[in-house]
């Protein structure tokens, strides 16, 4: 009988052994924490559909009136931001300036260019000149030295122009 007991008490400490070493493997990220990987968030960048856009960015526009509008109303798309949320950032110009110039136009999908508000950045008559639009789901921030800073995604478009308008 005391064999028996013996035997039944070295299962039982065994079994204890046993429950503890599962226990422990089991709860093991308890007290040994792992590492914590965040899942990263996708940022998508707006994007363009060139054939929604007026006038068409692909050929030069030719600047005939005083009046000449630019629109990419119902071109943007954005999978992640919504429209109004998105910053739009029109210049006329920036390429050719000797220095970091601000944008012209903020917040439109539209615009109507006025050519003569514009003499100094379209002169003289008959040259060509550039007109872009940049399109972030980020601010856009400007600085006189540095020039445009783009803090987000963003889609880029531009027009070649020439003005045949002359200005009294």
């Amino acid at each position: 009988m005391a064999q028996a007991l013996l035997t039944h008490t070295q299962a039982v400490k065994r079994t204890c052994i046993g429950a503890v070493l599962v226990a422990l493997v089991l709860c093991g990220g308890c007290l040994w924490p792992s590492d914590i990987t965040e899942r990263q968030e996708f940022g998508y960048s707006p994007t363009i559909d060139r054939s929604l856009v007026t006038p068409n960015p692909d050929s030069i526009v030719e600047l005939t009136s005083l009046i000449t509008d630019f629109s990419v109303t119902g071109a943007i798309a954005d999978l992640d931001t919504e429209l109004e949320n998105l910053e739009f950032h029109w210049y006329l110009g920036y390429l050719e300036w000797t220095q970091p110039k601000p944008p012209d136009f903020t917040g439109y999908q539209a615009i109507r260019l006025n050519a003569c508000a514009f003499q100094e950045e379209l002169s003289p008559p008959g040259s060509i000149h550039t007109l872009e639009l940049i399109v972030s789901d980020g601010p856009i921030t400007f600085d006189r030295e540095q020039g445009r800073t783009i803090q987000g995604g963003y889609a880029y478009l531009s027009w070649t122009l020439r003005s045949q308008v002359v200005c009294q």
